[in-house]
């Protein structure tokens, strides 16, 4: 459990930056889908991706990751950070005590 909270904290951490960057364009704010920050950091494992999804699966499962990969950067790995947090999570101790 705890290097699930770890890959969590990670993922907040990059959702953070993700925000950031986003923030502190000069332009304004503007939210970068996913796919295009993929894209500007490894657009050859990008294309990769693509193409081992729709040879491995049915083409609609690339066409419903890329309906995931359209969330803004930050909240894509913000989602998955807080996914993770929740799963990683402490579980309360209950004591059961049968008579």
């Amino acid at each position: 459990m705890v290097v699930v909270r770890i890959f969590a904290g990670l993922f907040l951490l990059l959702a953070l930056i993700a925000l950031a960057f986003d923030v502190t364009r000069s332009t304004g704010f503007v939210m970068t889908p996913m796919i295009e920050s993929w894209g500007r950091v490894a657009a050859t494992s990008l294309t990769s991706a693509q193409a081992a999804v729709t040879k491995a699966t049915h083409p609609l499962v690339w066409e419903l990751m890329r309906k995931l990969l359209a969330l803004p950067t930050w909240a894509f790995f913000g989602g998955i950070g807080m996914l993770l947090a929740y799963l990683g999570r402490r579980r309360k101790f209950v004591n059961i005590y049968a008579n």
